[in-house]
């Protein structure tokens, strides 16, 4: 598991969630841009929740790896949902006619 410092306080998650938040993060910066991300953690007590962060240029996260007793964090979901994301913001491509990402209320004949 890692411990994912921000700000002021930190929380533990499963390695690859880390690992795809640290990467998000990066990308999010590059784009100058922010996003609220929800994910799961491991309390102290051994309980698992939800946390919230928003991450964005300005942020600095420290990710260290965290010795514990529980089983590591996975969701498979999670991550594949912020690969998703973090890929979006890769590299630009062109737009089609019917690409879901056009509104209809501007004409497409420049």
């Amino acid at each position: 598991m890692q411990r994912i410092t921000y700000a002021s306080g930190s929380i533990v998650t499963g390695d690859r969630i880390a690992d795809a938040i640290g990467r998000y993060a990066q990308a999010l910066a590059l784009n100058e841009k922010s996003d609220l991300v929800s994910f799961p953690i491991v309390l102290a007590s051994g309980l698992t929740a939800t946390a919230k962060i928003l991450i964005g240029p300005a942020s600095q996260l420290l990710m260290v790896p965290e010795p514990s007793d529980y089983d590591d964090v996975e969701d498979a979901g999670v991550v594949a949902d912020i690969e998703r994301l973090t890929a979006a913001l890769g590299m630009p491509r062109p737009l089609t006619e019917d690409d879901p990402e056009i509104d209809d209320a501007y004409p497409t004949d420049y």
